[in-house]
């Protein structure tokens, strides 16, 4: 990528140097932009070639004609004060002494038809149209992956098995439950009543000690009897 943008830019600038070179060549004046699309926030040079007389004096213009109203700046080289600001003057502007005009801070207002005058032993003119581009912004590549390990069509297995062992476990989980509740009521019952049973009915101690002293009474009376 960046071979190539150096690529196009070597080309650029071996056009621009060709235009100039065929300029002074054939002796006609004109205008080359540098760099040859000037971007919003940079800066751009209308560069005079074509020009091998001596320069006494050169003006820029901003609008359809060279008229007073459209005035950039006056510059007459080699003078105390060369520079004379038109009414289209501002600080972004700076002249060069061969006449070329550099704009920096570019933005979309400094679009427009631009006209220069300069004045060797004879007059020159010419006129061209500067256009701003926006600045584009680096382009960028996302792309996503997705990875699927399932058969198409084919339902998991926490799809299908999850839900019906869940169901079935719960159901027997709950039998079990109230199983478990119903026999220890019912071994409850069978308790209160044994023990209120056994509560109320005399032990099986308690009938011998109530028979065996009458036993031995009945015993002793009849030897008794049998002395006399």
């Amino acid at each position: 990528m960046t071979s190539r943008t150096h690529y196009f830019c070597s080309l650029g600038i071996v056009s621009v140097l060709l235009s100039v070179w065929i300029d002074v060549a054939i002796g006609m004046m004109s205008i080359h932009l540098i760099p040859q699309n000037p971007v919003i926030g940079g800066s751009v040079t209308l560069s005079i070639t074509g020009i091998t007389e001596r320069i006494w004096s050169s003006y820029w213009f901003k609008g359809p004609s060279a008229d007073s109203l459209y005035l950039i700046l006056s510059y007459y080289p080699g003078q105390d004060t060369p520079l004379a600001m038109g009414p289209l003057f501002h600080n972004k502007i700076k002249v060069f002494f061969n006449g070329s005009l550099q704009i920096s801070n570019l933005n979309k207002e400094d679009e427009g038809n631009y006209i220069v005058k300069i004045k060797t032993d004879k007059q020159n003119y010419v006129s061209m149209h500067l256009k701003i581009y926006e600045m584009l912004g680096k382009p960028t590549i996302a792309y996503k992956t997705s990875i699927s390990l399932s058969r198409p069509n084919t339902p998991t297995r926490s799809q299908t098995m999850c839900p019906s062992g869940n169901g079935t476990d719960s159901g027997k989980i709950a039998v079990i439950v109230i199983g478990t509740i119903v026999v220890i009521l019912f071994l409850e019952i069978i308790v209160y009543f044994v023990l209120k049973k056994k509560k109320n009915s005399p032990t099986g101690a308690v009938y011998e000690n109530v028979h065996i002293p009458q036993q031995n009474n009945y015993e002793m009376t009849f030897q008794g009897c049998e002395v006399i």
